[in-house]
Formats: structure tokens, C-alpha cells, sequence
């Protein structure tokens, strides 16, 4: 596996409305070709996994997942393919209003501590309220223990 996973390039938005089979995509999720991680291996071992996506505009942090029918490139051109929500596409585009044209992206593993707060990011209100009622659970169990053995 190799340490440090990077995916460079100019990629455009493929909707999930043009995908000949529907592929559930949850919320806060985006999805590229597998053929874009070249080591199988790695396609194994970070599906799943926060990742950073960023822009010149713009980071938003997602999780991944490989699609067998997403291309690495699009038909046309050398422009990478990403299924993306609405939202975290319009965020990288610093919310512009001509958004079709391909971006410069560049998609990399999350680091374990950015991970535990990329929740705090997630476009779902609900994920976001758990994550934070999840940080303040783990501070406070951690007072308790650090006042148990003070006092």
C-alpha cells in the first residue's frame, strides 16, 4: 500500500441523473473509477475513508467509493469523473455560477486526526449534530476520568 494517496487533475461532475443504472450515492459520500487508484490493495483498503478534496477555492472532506461504471477520464478529453453531491460541487467552484466547465482537483487521504472532525463538515445536519454530541462525549468522559484520579 502506498503511504500517501493523491489524485491530481481537472475533473468534471458526472450527474447521477446521466448514469445509464442508478448508484446510491449516500449523502457526504463521492465516488471516482477504480482505475484511478491504481493498487488494488489501496481501492481495498480506503474505500470507505475520509478524504480531502480541494480546489483553489475551497476543501470539503468526503468519503469514498469506487464505481466500476465511472470512468477514470470522460469520453471527450483527459477530464477525470467524480459523482459529487450538488452541494460540495458548487462549494469547490466557490459557488460560481458557471459550474459545468472542469476543475482542478486534488483528492487525498485524510489524516487521522482530521478525520475524527471531518465529520464536523459533513453537508448532512444530522452527521454534523452526532459528531459534535460524539467530540463532547469523549471530553467529558475524559474530565471524568482525569478529575477521578485528581480527586
Amino acid at each position: 500500500m502506498s503511504n500517501k494517496i493523491e489524485i491530481k487533475g481537472n475533473f468534471v461532475r458526472k450527474p447521477l441523473g446521466k448514469l445509464p443504472e442508478k448508484i446510491p450515492v449516500p449523502v457526504g459520500w463521492f465516488v471516482i473509477g477504480f482505475n484511478l487508484m491504481k493498487d488494488k490493495n489501496d481501492r481495498r483498503e480506503y474505500h470507505g475513508k475520509w478524504f480531502t478534496i480541494k480546489s483553489d477555492h475551497k476543501k470539503i472532506y468526503r468519503v469514498l467509493r469506487f464505481a466500476p461504471n465511472i470512468k477514470g477520464t470522460s469520453s471527450n478529453n483527459n477530464d477525470k469523473e467524480i459523482l459529487l453531491d450538488w452541494v460540495g460541487w458548487l462549494d469547490l467552484n466557490n459557488r460560481d455560477e458557471d459550474i459545468d466547465e472542469p476543475i482542478k482537483l486534488t483528492i487525498t487521504k485524510t489524516g487521522r486526526i482530521k478525520s475524527i472532525f471531518a465529520g464536523l463538515y459533513h453537508p448532512e445536519p444530522s452527521f454534523r449534530l452526532s459528531t459534535v454530541l460524539a467530540l463532547i462525549s469523549v471530553i467529558l468522559g475524559i474530565l471524568s476520568v482525569v478529575l477521578a484520579l485528581v480527586l
